[in-house]
């Protein structure tokens, strides 16, 4: 969504993005989206949910269906509806060159995580003029605290000016 604000010409600065999870083919990424809002739509939230962690470590969805609070946390989905619209559009404009972007942008992502997380990373860099690129400590798509602060406190100021 953050991509999408500084397309249109929201007042953003600069975007720190934290692995990025762009790489399918735009259509497959659309398919996907568009599966999403048809579960949504018909009120299955639970499968909407199963539907949007697909590709993540089946071991996430299987702990969130596991607890008692399945449901309450299935129905949080309905949030995600724009993140999965965003993520199509991105994955389009990626992949059609259309993305325009003018603000920095840092394309973060973790020592240890899936392996399309640093190739979203080139791929946003590659097309965005003012974009870089950097791994960070952590795993599995979450950071170590410190360094995210320092990097980002770091990248905050450089776009303040």
């Amino acid at each position: 969504m953050s991509l999408r604000a500084a397309e249109a010409g929201l007042p953003v600065t600069g975007l720190a993005l934290w692995e990025a999870p762009l790489g399918d083919p735009a259509s497959t990424t659309q398919a996907w989206a568009d599966e999403i809002e048809r579960l949504l739509d018909a009120d299955d939230t639970e499968n909407a949910m199963r539907h949007y962690m697909k590709d993540m470590p089946p071991e996430w969805l299987a702990g969130m269906e596991a607890s008692p609070a399945w449901p309450e946390l299935a129905s949080t989905v309905a949030a995600y509806r724009a993140d999965a619209r965003s993520l199509a559009w991105a994955q389009r404009a990626l992949e059609d060159g259309t993305l325009d972007v003018t603000v920095p942008v840092l394309a973060m992502y973790g020592t240890e995580t899936f392996p399309e997380m640093p190739v979203a990373a080139a791929s946003i860099v590659a097309q965005v003029p003012k974009g870089t690129e950097k791994e960070m400590p952590g795993a599995m798509h979450s950071w170590e605290p410190g360094p995210m602060a320092a990097e980002l406190a770091e990248f905050a100021r450089a776009c303040a000016g």
